[in-house]
């Protein structure tokens, strides 16, 4: 059994750059967030009355973080070695139906059976948007090096609306900025009571709505442009795209040509599975 991995590490997204890293800032958030609310349940003390002026040493904790990131892959990595699992680093490019040719070394596997996990990366924005190369992805969110003082996330999706509400309780001024409404696709009453909390909430928000031509994905542009500076980090956080290999690819085509033959609901259940979204070539 053999295992090729191109991003140096194991564990895949959610070990790396998805839930594992985020809960920990979650769980960052949501002490200094429950600490503010120690004075209406009548704790006393200098440090009751000071806990506004309490800061997290970003620096410290991606450290700490790290470190703990970096225990699980090894963890991982001992696993794969107990079960005689042979781990290889690297890009996979098939030279067969049944060989690999590892791009960087150039080491030939060969096996009887492949499966393709190849998993998938953050969605960039389009290119055509000025000042694009300046933002940041989701996964980008945990190389961040030190406190940001403002931060425009620019989505309002699941995972934008998670990292808006990180931000904002740990004191970082946030400006999200919203299409179509927050959560797309979620329950109505549970998107309602969210937008309504996130205006609420004493933190920074401001609701805004791309200017966006129905007929094209491209371009758009912010209806309440944002002032970007230094201390400015522009989040996107957009649906992932799939990293397809070729076969995976004409297996979507395929399904995609059965459900128009289905004449119209089967393509509305895609629609609504996948707003926005585009094939890659």
């Amino acid at each position: 059994m053999c295992l090729i991995e191109s991003a140096g590490k194991l564990g895949g997204t959610c070990v790396n750059v998805g839930c594992v890293p985020k809960k920990i800032m979650f769980n960052a958030g949501s002490l200094i967030e429950a600490a503010h609310g120690l004075k209406a349940f009548c704790f006393e003390g200098e440090a009751v009355d000071k806990i506004a002026d309490v800061r997290l040493d970003w620096a410290k904790m991606r450290t700490k973080r790290d470190k703990y990131i970096e225990r699980l892959n090894g963890i991982y990595a001992r696993m794969q070695g107990k079960d005689g699992v042979e781990v290889i680093m690297g890009t996979a490019k098939f030279t067969g139906s049944k060989t690999i040719v590892i791009a960087e070394t150039g080491q030939t596997v060969t096996g009887d059976h492949v499966l393709i996990g190849v998993g998938g990366f953050p969605r960039p924005l389009p290119k055509a948007c000025p000042g694009a190369h300046l933002a940041i992805d989701s996964d980008g969110f945990f190389e961040i090096e030190s406190t940001p003082s403002k931060v425009a996330v620019i989505g309002a999706g699941y995972i934008a609306c998670e990292m808006a509400g990180i931000f904002a309780a740990l004191g970082i001024e946030v400006h999200q900025y919203v299409r179509s409404g927050v959560m797309s696709g979620f329950d109505p009453m549970l998107r309602a009571e969210l937008k309504d909390a996130m205006r609420k909430c004493e933190f920074s928000y401001r609701w805004a709505h791309f200017v966006h031509p129905p007929a094209s994905f491209l371009p758009f542009a912010l209806s309440h442009p944002f002032r970007l500076h230094k201390h400015t980090i522009p989040q996107l956080a957009s649906r992932s795209r799939a990293i397809r290999s070729s076969m995976a690819l004409k297996q979507k085509v395929k399904m995609l040509q059965h459900l128009r033959a289905q004449k119209g609901s089967g393509m509305d259940l895609v629609a609504r599975w996948h707003p926005r979204r585009r094939m890659s070539p």
